[in-house]
């Protein structure tokens, strides 16, 4: 690694650190930001479809009221 920075001496320091510190200190890791972002996607999505014209529509003609919404995974 010293090389390829060139340089003589490279330190490297890694902490790590258990789950009850991690949830005391609230720490968020990259993975755990993207499910979040793709939760939040997924449920916008599930908000405008329940939100659609056609569909607001389609629930007073039938007298009925969407409870699930399924999307695919793509």
């Amino acid at each position: 690694m010293g090389s390829f920075f060139k340089v003589e001496e490279a330190k490297i320091e890694l902490v790590f650190m258990e789950e009850e510190e991690a949830e005391e200190k609230q720490f968020v890791s990259k993975s755990d930001i993207r499910d979040l972002e793709h939760q939040k996607s997924l449920e916008n999505k599930k908000q405008m479809i329940k939100d659609h014209p056609a569909i607001k529509e389609a629930e007073k003609l039938f007298n009925a009221k969407i409870d699930k919404i399924k999307l695919s995974e793509e």
